[in-house]
């Protein structure tokens, strides 16, 4: 494998999603410190990555069905230019950064036709525009699953921590309101979720389908 240098990891998806992602930038960047990771990511997700230090660039993504009408025309002549600045970024690998088949990431991927296009196989084998196509990894979590993606760029240790970068007024802000409770420190919790099958439900350990059922609460 040739060592890559522009790297284009595509998660145009929700908030979590991306979360579940970042230990790949992490580990991308901490096998490559020398080449150029960027990211395409949506309007409503761009902050979480605003300012993370394994990524070199955000490219952000609106999509029109969240915008006004009147604003939609606009979306789809930014996605064109958006196409074309892709392009011109010259990625030699593209990385489709979901723990299953992306048919939605595929969608800007098959633009770059010069890329190595990174992705997992569907469930039933299709596999498009994939150049590197990997079966889908059934482990418990979100996080474990996309790890198996950086093994073909030569990475093989566990997924690292996830971690979020504030802006620095955020942190200011952040520590101002700590000390005005009197507290040091804060834990933030995600557990949003639009899927109601994908929801944790109290005392039990994995996701409504699994088979484990302890209880954390």
């Amino acid at each position: 494998m040739i060592e890559p240098k522009r790297i284009l990891f595509i998660r145009r998806d929700n908030i979590g999603d991306l979360v579940c992602t970042m230990p790949l930038f992490a580990a991308l960047r901490a096998r490559y410190p020398k080449a150029h990771i960027a990211l395409l990511a949506n309007t409503y997700c761009a902050p979480i990555v605003a300012g993370n230090p394994d990524l070199d660039h955000i490219y952000i993504y609106a999509k029109a069905k969240h915008l006004p009408p009147m604003h939609r025309p606009g979306a789809y002549w930014a996605r064109i230019r958006l196409v074309r600045e892709l392009r011109a970024a010259r990625f030699d690998y593209v990385v489709l950064a979901a723990a299953s088949y992306y048919a939605r990431g595929l969608e800007f991927a098959r633009w770059l036709p010069n890329a190595q296009v990174v992705g997992f196989a569907s469930d039933s084998g299709k596999r498009d525009a994939i150049d590197i196509a990997l079966g889908r990894d059934q482990g418990p979590r979100e996080t474990e699953k996309a790890h198996s993606l950086p093994h073909t760029l030569n990475i093989s240790d566990p997924p690292p921590a996830s971690r979020l970068a504030l802006a620095p007024k955020a942190i200011v802000a952040s520590h101002e309101g700590l000390a005005a409770y009197g507290y040091k420190q804060a834990i933030g919790v995600h557990i949003s979720v639009r899927v109601d099958k994908n929801s944790w439900r109290a005392g039990t350990l994995c996701g409504p389908d699994s088979q484990k059922r302890d209880a954390w609460l």
